[in-house]
């Protein structure tokens, strides 16, 4: 962090005013969940400085409140001046072409299930359970006989 040395010097009360108004500005878009806290503790920091008649104390002070304010905007991105923020947001964040490559692909989707004899997704034929229950005991059955080929061939071979 840039240092910030100040020379023991007066001070206008004006020049304190702003300072402890850009601290409190600053404050309330730091973010902190102590925020609060924050905020309490730059009020009684500044009302204990407030009777500081030593020219050198005064200097610590404001360049300790100099520090607060410059780390302070590293994080709230405030500048000091108090621009004008706007914010422009897109309408369409993603962009046209992600928008046409999506409806490509749907499209493309769309034509491949169609090719196979499938409308929107749906299988070309419904099964009934017991079809089901015979086309799997069919598979199991294909399995077993594998199994006991694969066997064979294992015996032969040793």
């Amino acid at each position: 962090m840039a240092s910030v040395t100040i020379k023991a010097r007066r001070f206008a009360r004006g020049d304190i005013l702003g300072m402890y108004k850009e601290c409190l500005t600053l404050v309330r878009s730091f973010p902190s969940i102590k925020r609060e806290e924050l905020f309490q503790d730059i009020r009684t920091e500044f009302r204990e400085k407030a009777s500081l008649d030593d020219p050198e104390k005064i200097a610590h002070a404001v360049e300790v409140a100099m520090r607060g304010i410059a780390t302070m905007r590293k994080y709230t991105g405030v500048e000091s001046k108090g621009a004008r923020w706007t914010l422009d947001l897109e309408q369409d964040p993603l962009g046209q072409a992600f928008h046409e490559q999506r409806r490509a692909e749907e499209e493309e989707a769309r034509q491949r299930a169609q090719a196979d004899g499938k409308a929107d997704g749906e299988p070309k034929e419904r099964l009934s359970l017991q079809e089901l229950q015979r086309r799997a005991d069919a598979l199991a059955a294909r399995e077993d006989a594998l199994r006991e080929a694969e066997g064979d061939v294992l015996r032969v071979t040793r």
